[in-house]
């Protein structure tokens, strides 16, 4: 961590903070009669209160209860502590962990960016862009579907640099060519990120927002509303589940907790205990506290993704991106095992299929006319003579001249309308 420029003193409050994180998870509940929970060991979360330097008191409370407060006709009206159950204070303290872990995790992260900017000014970058693979599991949740719509993003980038750019490449240049047929995943990516018409992350989001208190209310609302997805091709309900087919293979989602997970946001009580904190660490992790007289719906963990999906989108069309497709020979980690299905089916989902027909029907080597001329003049004596170029004419006459005098089958080559196209590198 020194070399990233992190000073002792904010090391020990890292630790501090992975402290916090792991002492969370030592919180355990006990049900009451009454069906409230009770914190099992009240000394874990005093020890969690020394860490995060506050009240023991404010850190008990804030794990047992919410505050409720109503309103009328625009003012607040009473505030009332409301008990939880169990489930509902593990889902609180859960969350309090995971949201130090996410800011601690992008406090790092802008701090080794900071420590790796160059000193002088740059106009060109490289970037190294490594995420999770697609996910199929037997039981596929809301963390699935992030990761999956975001490959799917990543592959509607593969097939518009690549595929359809090629292919219309050659339409343009009017290269006498036979079209190759690939899947378009546009459809699936609509199918969860549009609003209009609303699509999953739109469903989830007015689940949440009509029935916030209730989970399980907020997820019976997403089944309703997500019915009237059926019309997508890509897309089946089925009651509890719901089935999307990607571009990789049908995935079966639950929906148990989907809503849950995409509110993403902290509730009053929990902030305001980290904002009651001393620790001068743990308040700079939560800068951007939320209006609470704010109508503004805060932004869900759907519309986090897919912004960040956005932003991702827009730096990669911006670059001229190479892909390393990797592809595992089994699923034991083993260097002898050699899986066929696993193999053919990692090259069908990656859209290998496609991406090779196009290579191989098409011309691996173009360039303009000029830029042809220019480095390959010398290869015809018609354009060149003892190392001087000597050609009168055009450009693209002379560039048909030199594919004609080095005796490259005609099949092997043809001019466009700006450019020469060459079918094999070797040629």
């Amino acid at each position: 961590m020194q070399v990233i420029g992190l000073s002792n003193a904010e090391q020990q409050e890292i630790f501090r903070m992975l402290a916090i994180i792991l002492w969370l998870g030592n919180v355990q509940y006990d049900e009451m009669d009454d069906g409230n929970a009770k914190i099992s060991d009240t000394g874990v979360t005093d020890f969690i209160a020394y860490l995060m330097e506050t009240d023991a008191a404010a850190v008990e409370k804030c794990m047992t209860t919410r505050v409720m407060e109503t309103t009328r006709g625009g003012r607040r009206g009473s505030v009332y502590d409301v008990p939880l159950n169990p489930a509902q204070a593990s889902s609180g303290r859960d969350a309090l962990a995971k949201a130090i872990y996410n800011n601690l995790f992008e406090w790092i992260v802008s701090r080794v960016n900071v420590s790796m900017k160059p000193r002088t000014a740059h106009t060109q970058v490289i970037g190294v862009l490594d995420i999770y693979g697609f996910e199929i599991f037997q039981d596929n949740s809301f963390e699935q579907l992030c990761i999956n719509y975001v490959n799917e993003k990543l592959q509607q980038i593969f097939i518009e640099l690549t595929l359809k750019a090629e292919q219309e490449e050659y339409v343009r240049e009017q290269i006498k060519w036979t079209p190759i047929k690939y899947f378009n995943n546009k459809i699936v990516c609509d199918l969860i990120e549009e609003r209009k018409p609303p699509g999953i992350f739109a469903a989830l989001n007015d689940a949440t927002a009509t029935a916030h208190a209730d989970p399980t209310a907020a997820d019976n609302s997403f089944i309703q509303r997500s019915a009237a997805l059926s019309s997508n091709p890509h897309f089946e309900s089925r009651g509890a589940q719901f089935l999307v087919k990607h571009y990789a293979g049908d995935v079966m989602y639950n929906v148990s907790g989907m809503t849950d997970k995409n509110k993403d946001a902290l509730i009053k009580d929990l902030l305001d205990l980290v904002a009651g904190s001393s620790n001068k660490f743990l308040n700079e992790l939560f800068p951007d506290r939320p209006d609470p007289n704010s109508k503004k719906r805060p932004p869900t963990a759907g519309d986090k993704i897919k912004a960040s999906a956005g932003a991702l989108v827009d730096n990669l069309m911006r670059a001229q991106p190479s892909y390393i497709r990797t592809i595992k020979s089994n699923e034991n980690r083993s260097p002898t095992e050699y899986d066929s299905k696993a193999i053919l089916h990692q090259i069908k989902y990656l859209g290998l299929q496609e991406n090779i027909r196009v290579r191989r029907a098409g011309f691996a080597y173009r360039n303009t006319f000029e830029k042809m001329i220019e480095r390959f003049y010398l290869l015809s004596p018609a354009t060149s003579y003892a190392g001087d170029y000597i050609w009168q004419g055009d450009a693209r006459s002379g560039c048909e001249r030199i594919l004609k005098d080095t005796g490259i089958a005609k099949e092997e080559w043809q001019m466009g309308v700006t450019k020469a196209f060459i079918k094999n590198p070797e040629t």
